[in-house]
């Protein structure tokens, strides 16, 4: 178990480092952080167009989903 919680404490710093250089702000970076440290997830979706973009979002706050971000 320990193994596995360093791992994951691993990939999820990797992940925040990457994010930074995709251009995403720092607080939110910290927000994100926060989450997956707590137990959430960190799901990224390429949307092909803009409708898309409005069916996700849509979806995404109907089923409790936070920080919609669009870049």
């Amino acid at each position: 178990v320990a193994l596995a919680a360093a791992g994951a404490a691993t990939v999820a710093a990797g992940l925040i480092g990457v994010l930074g250089d995709w251009g995403i702000p720092g607080a939110r970076i910290r927000r994100y952080d926060a989450g997956i440290k707590g137990g959430g997830i960190l799901m990224m979706v390429e949307a092909r167009s803009d409708e898309d973009v409005r069916q996700l979002a849509k979806q995404w706050k109907a089923t409790g989903g936070r920080d919609l971000y669009r870049g």
